[in-house]
């Protein structure tokens, strides 16, 4: 197995102790560019997805309810509408009312109401449940202004760039969340590295870590790309890198050219 890339990891973090020993403590990378490559290439499929689940809703969805927007503008806090008012925008999907817009005030509440928002003249009512709504106000909203074309401009840069930010977006989130993870599995490898009484530096420690969180990453991935339950694997993924850890280590206990700390080697 010697020689063995890093990259390969999702193929042999499962199982191979060879990998275990030849690559993930004898190698010289940290593991960061892997771990970036990975969770940017488990992220392309469901990013994928969205984009068509976006492009279709855009397409098909959306201009019914854009259609039904009038101009509305707001100006020193106080609303206006270019409609008849109580002007209704109607769900499609069951005919009823979803949104009402009556900047006369002559509609205050959603008490009584099937709607699940109200636009007045001062600010936004939306229904939490049936028992409680919650208050926008539009005071400190000097001037703002919407329209259909405005929306329709709106919706063609989503559709264009919606999953390029939502990519990016994530996998920021996802790489910071998983270095808190794996800087804390660091601090378990140091327990278990004792128990088995093995000596490795910082570097092979970040690697060690970093393939023991692989097997968790890859599952979630294959699992939630076509659609299957991974609540067994949410629920129990800090156990299974647990256990990946201490079987890593204990391989390497068994290996008698283990990577040392750079003092014990001076």
């Amino acid at each position: 197995m010697k020689g063995k890339s890093l990259f390969l990891a999702p193929f042999y973090a499962f199982y191979s102790k060879d990998f275990y020993n030849h690559t993930t403590l004898k190698s010289k990378e940290t593991g960061f560019l892997y771990l970036f490559v990975l969770l940017s290439v488990c992220l392309l499929g469901t990013t994928i997805k969205a984009h068509y689940s976006i492009k279709d809703f855009i397409e098909n969805d959306a201009p019914d309810f854009v259609k039904q927007i009038p101009k509305f503008e707001i100006k020193n806090g106080f609303a206006y509408a270019d409609a008849q008012q109580p002007y209704e925008i109607v769900n499609r999907s069951n005919g009823e009312p979803g949104i009402i817009i009556d900047t006369t005030n002559s509609i205050t509440s959603l008490e009584g109401l099937k709607a699940q928002v109200l636009i007045n003249k001062e600010g936004v009512y939306t229904r939490k449940n049936d028992l409680e709504t919650r208050f926008l106000s539009f005071r400190d909203i000097d001037s703002f202004r919407i329209d259909q074309p405005i929306i329709n401009h709106w919706l063609g840069l989503i559709k264009s760039y919606g999953s390029t930010v939502l990519f990016i977006i994530c996998i920021i989130f996802d790489f910071i969340i998983t270095l808190f993870q794996i800087l804390f599995f660091c601090l378990i490898s140091l327990i278990f590295s004792s128990i088995l009484k093995i000596s490795l530096s910082f570097k092979a420690l970040l690697r060690v870590s970093i393939i023991a969180i692989t097997p968790y990453i890859v599952a979630k991935t294959i699992f939630g790309y076509f659609g299957a339950s991974f609540d067994f694997i949410n629920k129990w993924d800090f156990i299974i890198g647990l256990i990946y850890l201490f079987i890593i280590l204990k391989s390497a206990s068994k290996d008698k050219e283990i990577e040392t700390k750079p003092s014990q080697t001076k």
